[in-house]
């Protein structure tokens, strides 16, 4: 501006001064108005460039200024970046990088923890401030190298794995069990004081870990009774496996344990049976059942169900309270920190009550003390709420009664003063006529029978009223105590009588199976009435005596075909006899499998049962698992000279042999045995009651 008006006051000085003139002047004078109007379209021409100068200059952005002090530092699967905001220009955020993705953090805040981070990993995090109107400044960058950790730690307890949460549901106020297909709870108890647990979790094969936080903890346990830390892990994808690790006191970790969601569709379900752990650090074979589930069959089942009966006492022992829990969960690690499990308490979960049990009666049942048994499966202490529940799993539904209560409260009737037994056999009753057992298969599940063939047990009676919920309701009851494998013909019982049934099912003339499954890993019991041949259709037996055989059971259950597979790991103090051929290996005691029939089956025969070497020529029940068709599993023993026949009432009572040359088809006019493949092991046997045809199968 200063040029132009110099110019404009020069031009003005000239014209002032300017002399008079002549013609000649006048073309001077026309002259100088040429130069002047010139010399003004050059100044025009100037002023215009400087007008344009000038607002170019004020276009010029000033750049945002970043952030100062900024520091990086790394612990284990995260960072702590830190900084100064900018001082002379207000921030509207600041932007945090780190790899792909970027953390917007208010201004103010000067901090962020990022988690998930790979581990053993040198990270550089960049960072730039963000201006209101968009503005970016430079960036800044700080690196930080995260640990490599260790991955040797082990907690006392745990981790395991379970699907309950202690909130009650709202009808029954039982505990609530959360959907398997997209929830998981992961458990460990640390054991020390004041220590937060941490998670972390990932689907199987990606590289970044999730935090999972603690969840609040369970208040109302006696002081001294410990803390176990819950985590819930809540919107999982279906049928998808997820990686975790839990952290220790000291920073270490687990090592990488592996879990799988169950699918969203309820067609099939799969699972475990175990009972009867009790493991006193003796000759018992829990570590050892552990084992053979881990490395020969966690792919068979999805979870656990547990019959009770899990610790060898409820009781302090070294000076530590829950000792004999930690021996259960601490042999059982592999297993149960790779799949749920669901439980229901023993007589032994529970402590001596004090007010009507001497020391000698501690282990007969206290349903007024679970809190053991709540602490580790995550179940409110509250002791004026029921610890039975119900769950569903893939296509089929479980109610888990509490069996302590009808067997104390049966004994001390004079103390159930709230009618606990009368609440827990109406909830049972609402629970199976609920609209969860929708699901096509329906099982309940206890500790204490309410059949006991063998005998043994005086507990039993006071269970086996709750049968009358069961007829055209329930497939089957799941449960231990008796130390026996044993697994009823299909029966149609009330509380005070029972008949037989041709085959297992929920039709007027099906019946429910009872099973008892074998110790997994106390010491098994050899307890034999006469009933055993009468009501069972399978048991471990030599030359027609019960056998003693630690075990387990798996069922698995597609649309409606049902298969159930026992093995037995043997005697825990070779008790057995030398021809029984027990070498404490795994081997197959009991196979059923039979598909599931709207309408019943028929048959020629109105019973079928197998007699031959493998039971002493006693009567084993057979099976109608399609018509016209019986089946049976034996285990034929090394020690034996195998041979059978088949026996029944068919127009008067009847042998079916089959002489030489074997034909496959057994008649009643023909007198020799049934002979069984060359070499020990389990024989599936099925014979048609109208074609008398036979077949003897080794099970794999």
């Amino acid at each position: 501006m200063r040029r132009i008006l110099v110019s404009w006051l020069i031009l003005l000085t000239l014209a002032v001064l300017a002399p008079a003139c002549d013609d000649g002047g006048a073309a001077n004078n026309a002259n100088n108005a040429n130069n002047t109007n010139n010399t003004n379209n050059a100044n025009n021409a100037n002023n215009a460039n400087n007008t344009n100068n000038t607002n170019n200059t004020n276009n010029v952005v000033t750049p945002m200024e970043g952030v100062s002090d900024a520091r990086a530092d790394c612990i284990l699967r995260r960072a702590k970046v830190t900084w100064t905001d900018p001082q002379t220009q207000p921030a509207a955020a600041i932007l945090v990088r780190a790899g792909d993705r970027t953390v917007e953090v208010a201004p103010g805040v000067e901090t962020v923890d990022l988690t998930g981070l790979p581990d053993d990993t040198e990270l550089t995090f960049g960072l730039r401030a963000r201006a209101a109107d968009g503005r970016l400044s430079e960036e800044t960058t700080v690196s930080c190298r995260t640990p490599a950790p260790s991955t040797d730690y082990l907690p006392p307890v745990g981790p395991y794995l379970t699907l309950l949460t202690p909130a009650p549901e709202p009808v029954h106020q039982t505990p609530t069990a959360l959907d398997p297909s997209t929830h998981m709870v992961v458990h460990y108890e640390s054991a020390v004081e004041g220590f937060s647990g941490t998670v972390f979790v990932r689907p199987t094969g990606e590289t970044a870990w999730l935090e999972a936080p603690q969840d609040p903890a369970v208040t109302g346990f006696p002081a001294g009774f410990g803390e176990v830390h819950h985590f819930t892990l809540a919107g999982l994808t279906p049928d998808t496996a997820y990686e975790y690790q839990v952290l220790g006191p000291d920073g270490a970790l687990t090592p990488v344990f592996e879990f799988r969601t169950l699918p969203a569709a309820h067609d099939r379900v799969r699972f475990l049976v175990l009972g009867d752990n009790q493991d006193e650090l003796a000759l018992q074979r829990w570590a050892a059942v552990a084992a053979a589930l881990v490395s020969g069959h966690l792919d068979e089942f999805d979870f656990i169900v547990h019959v009770g009966d899990m610790a060898k006492d409820d009781v302090e022992h070294e000076g530590e309270r829950h000792y004999w829990w930690r021996v259960f969960f601490e042999k059982g690690r592999e297993l149960f920190a790779r799949r749920p499990i669901y439980a229901t308490p023993g007589n032994h979960d529970t402590p001596a009550n004090p007010d009507v049990t001497s020391f000698v009666d501690a282990y007969w049942a206290n349903a007024e003390d679970t809190l053991s048994f709540r602490k580790y499966f995550y179940i409110d202490p509250n002791m004026t709420l029921p610890d039975d529940y119900h769950f569903s799993a893939g296509c089929a539904f479980f109610a888990v009664a509490n069996t302590e209560v009808p067997v104390f409260y049966g004994r001390h009737p004079e103390r159930d003063t709230t009618g606990r037994v009368d609440a827990q056999r109406a909830w049972l009753n609402a629970v199976l006529g609920g609209p969860d057992t929708s699901r096509p298969w329906v099982f309940v599940v206890n500790h204490v029978p309410p059949f006991a063939p063998s005998g043994g047990k005086d507990e039993v009676p006071f269970v086996r009223p709750y049968v009358t919920n069961f007829h055209r309701r329930v497939d089957w009851n799941l449960a231990g105590h008796v130390h026996q494998y044993q697994r009823t013909r299909p029966l149609v019982a009330d509380a005070d009588v029972h008949a037989f049934a041709k085959e297992y099912g929920r039709q007027a003339s099906q019946g429910v199976g009872y099973l008892m499954v074998p110790p997994a890993g106390q010491w098994p019991r050899a307890e034999q009435l006469e009933a055993m041949d009468e009501e069972l259709a399978s048991y471990p037996m030599y030359a027609g005596n019960a056998a003693l055989e630690t075990g387990f059971t798996i069922i698995q259950i597609s649309g409606e075909d049902f298969s159930l597979r026992t093995w037995g790991l043997g005697d825990v103090n070779a008790r057995n006899p030398a021809g029984y051929g027990d070498t404490g290996g795994k081997r197959l005691l009991d196979a059923l499998n039979y598909t599931r029939r709207a309408t019943p089956s028929t048959s020629d025969f109105p019973w079928c049962h197998y007699r031959g070497s493998t039971n002493g020529w006693k009567t084993t029940a057979m099976t109608l698992v399609e018509d016209s068709t019986w089946e049976i599993t034996v285990l034929v023993t090394p020690g034996e000279a195998p041979g059978f026949k088949f026996f029944t009432d068919h127009t008067g009572e009847r042998w079916y042999g089959d002489d030489p040359p074997l034909d496959g088809l057994a008649h009643s006019w023909e007198a020799a045995n049934l002979a069984f493949p060359p070499g020990a092991g389990a024989y599936t046997i099925r014979f048609h009651d109208v074609l008398r045809h036979y077949t003897v199968t080794p099970v794999p």
